[in-house]
């Protein structure tokens, strides 16, 4: 194609800037002699070389120290042809390639805050049907564990905090997203996240049914350790790969340090603060009224005065 449009998000900026290319070969790099100049430092001073091709540009890399990321993997290859619409992570550096008739979405009206009334109002309700779920079934989880003169006002505050952590949680991702990638995706997160929830709750019933019927001690610690971490990486590894610019490889070994360190914490802190069973118990002697309010001013017949008095109310 004889022209080249090239859209760069650099990490320092929040909105894009646009560069017109009508000469090739087209450089990128960090050094001053390129037709664009990345003030990237994870780009070589001469790292990518663009030409012209048949049905689109020839992309060849001169550096291949940290390689560009093309269709979400590093670009093993030395060449590749790139076409219109098509997206290349150079460094930290977010680039995509149009050509100058490349279609774009429709114009919006300025003034129509119906459609954004609505398209809000739809964000809103698809995260509040998510949470809604998510808080029924806590709830459910809460009754089937206590006992059923529990009021459902309690079981209904218990299943709060599960929600608030999901809002949360999801909200820290989309937190990074934007910082990294500029798009929140909070939806996306938060669908993730609650995700997670249901499905740990539900293995967490196959659990306790395999300890009712095996009566083994270690088994269902041992289970739920396992199916947590499990499920903990694989969050961690589809949020890394929504909000973060990481190689395959690379989100494999963090979501893994992540996740399995988490569980390992949680997993500690359960088992030290777990009640055990002591054979000698000492029950602290605690006085009730009114022999609470017996203090060092009184004398011992003042106490037994009053105990008298006590005694005397019971036998009548």
């Amino acid at each position: 194609m004889a022209e080249l449009i090239v859209e760069i998000h650099d990490a320092h900026r929040r909105m894009p800037a646009y560069r017109h290319i009508a000469r090739f070969p087209l450089s990128i790099g960090r050094g001053y002699n390129n037709d664009i100049i990345l003030n990237d430092p994870f780009v070589a001073a001469e790292h990518l070389v663009i030409d012209q091709a048949e049905n689109g540009w020839l992309l060849r890399q001169v550096d291949r120290v940290n390689p560009p990321h093309y269709q979400g993997k590093p670009l093993a290859q030395e060449t590749c042809v790139i076409h219109s619409g098509d997206e290349l992570v150079l460094g930290k550096t977010l680039m995509r390639f149009f050509s100058p008739h490349h279609a774009v979405v429709p114009i919006r009206k300025l003034h129509d805050t119906l459609a954004g009334f609505i398209e809000t109002m739809r964000e809103l309700v698809v995260i509040s049907a998510l949470l809604m779920v998510l808080w029924l079934a806590q709830v459910y989880s809460e009754f089937l564990v206590t006992s059923v003169t529990t009021p459902m006002q309690k079981l209904a505050a218990d299943a709060l905090p599960v929600v608030g952590a999901a809002l949360l949680w999801a909200m820290i991702w989309s937190l990074i997203a934007f910082v990294v990638r500029r798009k929140t995706e909070y939806l996306f997160f938060l669908a993730v996240t609650i995700f997670y929830f249901l499905t740990d709750m539900l293995l967490q019933y196959g659990i306790d049914y395999i300890a009712f019927n095996t009566r083994d001690v270690f088994l269902p610690d041992l289970l739920s350790f396992i199916i947590g971490g499990v499920l903990m990486t694989l969050m961690f590894y589809v949020s890394m790969g929504r909000a973060m610019i990481l190689s395959t490889r690379r989100k494999l070994l963090l979501s893994n340090v992540f996740a399995w360190a988490l569980v390992a914490v949680i997993s500690f802190v359960m088992q030290a603060n777990r009640p055990g069973f002591n054979p000698d118990p000492e029950y602290p002697a605690v006085l009730k009224p009114p022999f609470a309010q017996w203090a060092k001013t009184q004398s011992m017949d003042d106490f037994l005065q009053e105990s008298a008095n006590v005694l005397d109310q019971v036998d009548k």
